[in-house]
């Protein structure tokens, strides 16, 4: 907003920090409200007081708007921010804007209302501001509708005061249990309503001598999995009473599989505070067929392993609780030569290292010893591969078989230096007995002469 500009006249007031982009203006922004009280008898016993502006655009976030009561005069047409009238720092009253839009937006103001009526200080009006002021930022606003909206959603105040005893009486109804920031409404005779926050409280004044039934909101949400219930919400009253209905929280517990339809019983409810739910004992193995089979993992609460089957805990919050179960698909391998590994159930998914060793096998008997033997070729089945250790991706029942083929390279070379040996034993031989013994020829050359 500018901060020479008066905007007292406009349909919808602001309050809050913003971004005015059109005029480049950033910063806090405040609202000047007076009610007229002269419909208010002097000195009356003021029983509650609250004050309602209907919030036509709401904050990117909720946002706290406190009131504080105005010392000085001020004029709607010609205030601008610097002119403000002095206001008292106490913080009379507070109240937190949802980020919706179309929303009541309510402040308890029976403190100076009543000092307004005992005429102790002047009726300068209330101020309206954001508990956080300040500037560079945005969307920290709301707009509300301001007297000049001709609708029925202009600002209200509402204020009770007690009559004299003998002809009225005064029923009021209190709310613990619930958190500040929610409400729930209260009913006379279905038409009367009153919307009271967390902590407070409801007055209706009756003729006397009248009988009037008191209906509050029996449950009164948080979020989609908390919830406030009241077990006591209903009274009917014929004279003064104050009537308490006490809230409690409620969380909601979800309990299944997962995939869904493996357990007993799957169910979603709501469950006070403390209360001790037990799950239904999950089957360990929820399907088997050839290949396949689905098992279970586990107990599951908000994610976090769970020791048991089946389990029970103590309702701190909202929870879901899932039975876990995964499915498991059989790897089977096998060979006629060595030894293989890697079979067995293994989850979806997973990868498996497979081999078989070792990959030379000797044939029996003679031809083995020569180097005849079996040598590792290739998987066949559900996967191909050529390598003797290969890891593969379970995504289903496997069934491979090692392929060997005849391996006689090394019987070809066995035969070769067997050959050679002998050929080499027999050359030696024949050169050995061609030549006789040295010893022999050298005395008869010696008798000869």
């Amino acid at each position: 907003m500018y901060p020479q500009s008066a905007y007292g006249m406009r349909a919808v007031l602001y309050v809050g920090n913003s971004y005015d982009r059109p005029q480049n203006v950033s910063g806090p922004a405040r609202i000047y409200i007076r009610f007229d009280l002269s419909t208010v008898p002097r000195r009356a016993h003021i029983v509650s007081a609250d004050m309602a502006l209907y919030q036509l655009y709401g904050p990117a976030s909720a946002q706290t708007y406190e009131v504080h009561m105005v010392q000085s005069p001020w004029n709607e047409s010609t205030m601008d921010w610097t002119t403000q009238p002095a206001t008292d720092s106490t913080v009379l009253s507070a109240a937190l804007a949802p980020a919706d839009k179309d929303v009541w937006l309510s402040w308890s103001v029976t403190s100076a209302v009543q000092a307004w009526v005992n005429e102790e200080t002047p009726n300068y009006g209330l101020m309206i501001r954001i508990n956080n002021e300040r500037t560079g930022v945005a969307n920290e606003a709301s707009g509300f509708y301001s007297r000049e909206y001709p609708k029925e959603l202009t600002p209200k105040l509402r204020v009770l005061c007690q009559n004299n005893p003998p002809f009225t009486y005064l029923s009021t109804i209190h709310l613990p249990g619930l958190p500040d920031e929610l409400s729930s409404v209260v009913t006379a005779d279905g038409t009367m309503r009153i919307k009271v926050y967390g902590g407070g409280a409801a007055y209706f004044l009756f003729q006397s001598g009248t009988e009037h039934m008191i209906n509050v909101d029996e449950y009164v949400n948080a979020s989609e999995s908390v919830r406030y219930h009241a077990k006591i919400h209903s009274t009917v009253t014929t004279a003064e009473t104050e009537f308490t209905v006490t809230y409690e929280p409620q969380f909601l517990i979800s309990v299944r599989s997962e995939p869904a339809g493996l357990i007993q019983r799957e169910w979603s409810d709501w469950y006070y505070l403390g209360t001790i739910v037990e799950t239904p004992l999950a089957p360990e193995v929820a399907y088997d067929a050839p290949g396949i089979r689905i098992i279970l993992d586990g107990w599951y609460i908000n994610g976090a392993r769970q020791p048991g089957n089946a389990i029970n805990f103590t309702v701190d919050g909202p929870a879901t609780v899932v039975a876990t179960y995964g499915t498991t698909y059989n790897v089977t391998l096998s060979s006629p030569f060595g030894t293989v590994s890697g079979s067995g159930w293994h989850a979806a998914g997973t990868s498996v290292e497979i081999s078989v060793m070792p990959t030379y096998v000797p044939a029996g008997g003679i031809l083995g010893y020569f180097g005849l033997g079996m040598t590792f070729d290739r998987w066949t089945g559900s996967f191909e591969s050529t390598s003797p250790t290969a890891t593969i991706t379970v995504n289903g029942p496997i069934q491979a078989r090692a392929v060997w083929r005849e391996d006689r390279s090394r019987l070809v070379l066995g035969v070769a230096v067997t050959v050679g040996l002998i050929l080499a034993f027999v050359t030696l031989r024949a050169r050995a007995k061609h030549r006789g013994p040295k010893g022999r020829f050298r005395n008869a050359e010696m008798r000869n002469s």
